[in-house]
Formats: structure tokens, C-alpha cells, sequence
């Protein structure tokens, strides 16, 4: 059951109730104390980014796939035991799961935008646990309160020690006299944390680093090519392949002598790709350049013309508007005014026609400018190709 709560009122409401509620327009969606058993049909909500679900009966996250744009998430007093399901929430910002019955933080790897986090009053028993959230770089609260390891005594200076980035926790502000106070305390915990982290960032980073280069690649269509990789895959999905090397003896010595080359043809191939869309870009930009300026001249003209076409127009204007007065104030009859009135007429079709030959002219200018140039510009690759 899908409640408005706010909503216009008067005729505006009328019109609204006429209408009905566009789902894939719905911005902002709470269904709060409807007793829902499971998470789904949300897949027409297009444009949710914030999806309150409080206070029903859901045992698990799932059916979450199509709301990519979701801002602010809060599945807060239900009966979900998991962290699951949340790979497509990417620009998620705000995760509550407040009084639920989770154990384990996990599977919130895809969450890099996460800012506020609540995962007060479940059943997390071991603080340490919370050191996962080390990884979130954009994480600024955290509510923590309600677990059973929140009776230890150190659990929250390990928690104010361990992360660093996080500013407010139960929603007070970390000090840093706090900070320095667990850091003592846990100095060889951090410190393997701290490791971990080092080792977390460097892959973080050369994932980064190959993802950006198999994007640059993608724009020369050899994405995948400059290493081992599609080689590699080629022989895992292959049944053939697999056994043949699983032959092992020789035949593991020609495959890595075949990978070799094929690694070095590979590197060849994407050199002359990286060559072929340079050389295509600046075609591009030459072209470009080309237009624009080309087109900027044309308009520059094309104004000059149309002032022109005005001023011719203004005495031909002011004729017609006497005539009219003529007529309307019966000093002239429409007989005694016919005359006047077609060679009024042909005077303006006379200065319209040159208008249109002299704006077609520019243009014919235009596309001869254009035709000229691409035929230098092909003139010129083919001269840098010959020497």
C-alpha cells in the first residue's frame, strides 16, 4: 500500500487525485509501519533518491538493483540479519540500519560516496569488527550505540582511535584528545591496520590506474589488448585450452613463449591505435576549427545582409503604413489605392528576393569553403604519409 502523507490541497489537489501518483517521478518514497514482509516492485521508481522503509517486518535487502540514483537509504527497525545486495547503490550517501539484527559489516565495498552510516542497535559483538569502515574515504558519522559490545569500556576509544576520517560518533564530535587517548591504547592493532590500509590503498590505486588506461584504450578500440589478459581469459573460458594445459611438460613452455608474442603484437598494435586516434583527433580539431571559423564568418555576413534587407524594408513599411491611414481616414478609395499597393507589393518581393539570393550565396560560400578545406586537409595526411 503506497501512502501520500503530503500533497496538495484545494484545486491543485483535486487535479492531483485526478491524476493519479507518477511512480517514475517520485523523488522521495516512506512506507513506515506497513507491515512489509519483502523488498520489491521498486524497479519503477526511475527518479528515488530516498527510500524510507522503517519500521516493518523485512528479513533481507534485495530488489535494490534499479535504484542507482538512491541518496539516502533507511531500512531502520526491521528484522534484517545481512548487509547485502547493495552493489548498485553507487551514489548511496546515507545507509541507516539502525535496530535490525546484523552481526557483520560486509559487502559494502561498492558504497565509495557513503557519508553517514547507522548501525546502532544490532548485534555486532566485537568491536573490531567496526574497523572495516576504514575504507569508506568519504565517511563522516557513524551511530553505533545499542550493541553488545558497546559494554566494553574500550570499544569506543578503539572506535574514535581507529577511524580517523570519521568526525562525529553517536553524533558528537571526536576530539582529538580522544583520538590520541585510543591510539595509546591500541598501538599495535593501528598499526597492523594502518598496514592493511597501505596494502588496501596501492591496489585501490592500480585498479584505478588500469581502469583509466583501459578507458583511454577504449577510445582507440584496443581496450584490453596491452597486456596478458584477454589471452588468458581466451584459454580459461576454453575447454580445449584448459586441458591442453593442464598437459603441462612442453607444452607449458611454447604457451608461455606463444603469450610472449602475443604480448609484443599485442604492444605493436596498440602503438599504431594510439597513433591512428591522434592523428584522427587532430582531423578532428582541424575540422572543427574549420567550421566554426568558417561558420562565424558566414553569420558575420549573414547580419550585414538582414540589416540591409531592414533598412530597405523601413520606407516601403512607412508607405504601406500611409495608405492604410489613407483608406481608414476615406481619402482614397481601395480602387484609387490598388496600383500603389502592387507596386508596393513587387518593390517588397524585389528586396526579399535579394535577401534570399545573397543569404544563399553566403551559404554556397560556406559549403565551398568547407569542400576546399576538407580536400587540403586530406591532401596534407596524404603527403605526411608519403615521407
Amino acid at each position: 500500500m503506497l501512502t501520500i502523507l503530503v500533497g496538495p490541497t484545494e484545486e491543485a489537489g483535486r487535479l492531483f487525485a485526478e491524476e493519479g501518483v507518477h511512480l517514475d517521478e517520485a523523488p522521495i518514497v516512506r512506507l513506515e509501519f506497513q507491515n512489509i514482509l519483502r523488498i520489491d516492485h521498486l524497479w519503477m521508481l526511475k527518479s528515488l533518491t530516498k527510500l524510507t522503509l522503517a519500521h516493518n517486518l523485512i528479513e533481507r535487502i534485495e530488489n535494490l538493483d534499479q535504484l542507482i540514483g538512491l541518496n539516502e537509504l533507511d531500512l531502520s527497525f526491521n528484522k534484517i540479519e545481512k548487509i547485502e545486495n547493495l552493489d548498485a547503490l553507487v551514489n548511496l550517501e546515507i545507509l541507516t540500519l539502525f535496530h535490525n539484527k546484523i552481526r557483520k559489516l560486509e559487502n559494502m565495498e561498492a558504497l565509495e560516496k557513503l557519508l553517514v552510516f547507522s548501525i546502532g542497535d544490532n548485534l555486532i559483538e566485537d568491536y573490531k569488527e567496526m574497523s572495516y569502515l576504514r575504507k569508506f574515504r568519504k565517511l563522516r558519522s557513524v551511530s553505533f550505540k545499542g550493541n553488545p559490545c558497546c559494554d566494553d569500556p574500550m570499544a569506543y576509544q578503539f572506535l574514535k582511535s581507529a577511524l580517523v576520517r570519521v568526525t562525529f560518533l553517536d553524533y558528537k564530535i571526536i576530539t582529538e584528545e580522544e583520538r590520541e587517548d585510543g591510539r595509546v591504547l591500541f598501538r599495535g592493532l593501528l598499526r597492523k591496520l594502518d598496514e592493511m590500509d597501505e596494502k588496501t590503498e596501492k591496489e585501490r590505486l592500480a585498479k584505478e590506474e588500469y581502469e583509466a588506461r583501459v578507458e583511454f584504450y577504449a577510445l582507440s578500440f584496443v581496450e584490453y589488448l596491452s597486456g596478458p589478459e584477454l589471452l588468458e581469459s581466451m584459454f580459461e573460458k576454453d575447454p580445449d585450452g584448459s586441458l591442453l594445459l593442464q598437459v603441462g611438460g612442453e607444452l607449458i613452455g611454447f604457451y608461455e613463449q606463444y603469450k610472449e608474442q602475443y604480448v609484443e603484437t599485442m604492444a605493436g598494435l596498440v602503438e599504431f591505435a594510439q597513433e591512428a586516434y591522434n592523428v584522427r583527433q587532430n582531423e578532428i580539431k582541424l575540422f572543427k576549427d574549420l567550421v566554426l571559423n568558417a561558420l562565424e564568418d558566414s553569420v558575420k555576413k549573414s547580419k550585414v545582409v538582414v540589416e540591409n534587407f531592414e533598412e530597405k524594408k523601413k520606407p516601403l513599411v512607412t508607405t504601406l503604413n500611409e495608405l492604410i491611414q489613407k483608406f481608414t481616414s476615406k481619402q482614397a478609395t481601395i480602387e484609387q489605392l490598388e496600383p500603389l499597393l502592387v507596386d508596393l507589393g513587387d518593390a517588397f518581393n524585389d528586396i526579399l528576393y535579394d535577401l534570399w539570393k545573397n543569404l544563399m550565396t553566403i551559404e554556397m560560400q560556406l559549403y565551398e569553403q568547407c569542400e576546399v578545406k576538407k580536400a587540403t586537409i586530406r591532401i596534407q595526411q596524404k603527403l605526411l604519409y608519403f615521407f
